[in-house]
């Protein structure tokens, strides 16, 4: 039996066409994959709290309530002896200072007073420098320990202007007497 050229030809080509059937049914596709993860924390430095005149040279670490039980205190003092007035602009406890060359959007947080039962109740209002009087309308109150996120609703708008300024006003309800401590935290994102 005599195998020619032809034959020998069309008998090659259709194990290769076997062959690459099998193998690339069998083999996956050639190339690479990465997992990607990215770790985004929000801004703690950015928004400073400052004193009444919105300079980021005095920051403003803690404030004072003052009353009898039962008194709504409006007239806290911080720790540069500047007392909240709410009758009278630029006079709120602290301002909101951004630090950061981009617009910020804030949130802030009035945690939980320790021991609970001296303080029934804490409200705020941030401006732009103009004050709330005491209508409770003018008076957000803060669900103790949960983030609040300034916009529109509660605040002169979405984000604060780079290197602005929002006046932050406070207000507590007295309960018990003695003393209590909570911290309040801002924190800031683009």
């Amino acid at each position: 039996m005599k195998i020619d050229k032809i034959t020998i030809g069309l008998s090659i080509v259709l194990v290769a066409v076997v062959a690459l059937t099998v193998f690339s049914a069998s083999l996956p596709a050639s190339g690479s994959t990465a997992e990607q993860n990215a770790s985004v924390s929000v801004n703690t430095t950015a928004i400073k709290i400052v004193c009444q005149n919105g300079s980021a040279a005095y920051v403003v670490n803690y404030w004072n309530f003052s009353g009898e039980t039962g008194a709504t205190v409006t007239d806290p003092q911080n720790e540069h002896g500047e007392t909240q007035d709410v009758d009278t602009d630029q006079n709120a406890v602290a301002c909101l200072n951004n630090t950061n060359d981009d617009p910020m959007s804030i949130h802030i947080t009035a945690g939980t007073w320790d021991p609970s039962d001296r303080i029934t109740s804490e409200n705020f209002n941030v401006s732009n420098h103009t004050c709330p009087t005491t209508a409770a309308a003018n008076w957000t109150a803060f669900t103790l320990g949960t983030e609040v996120d300034l916009d529109s609703s509660n605040a002169p708008g979405d984000t604060i202007t780079a290197n602005g300024n929002w006046s932050l006003w406070l207000k507590v309800q007295l309960n018990k007497a003695g003393t209590s401590k909570s911290t309040f935290n801002v924190t800031s994102e683009l």
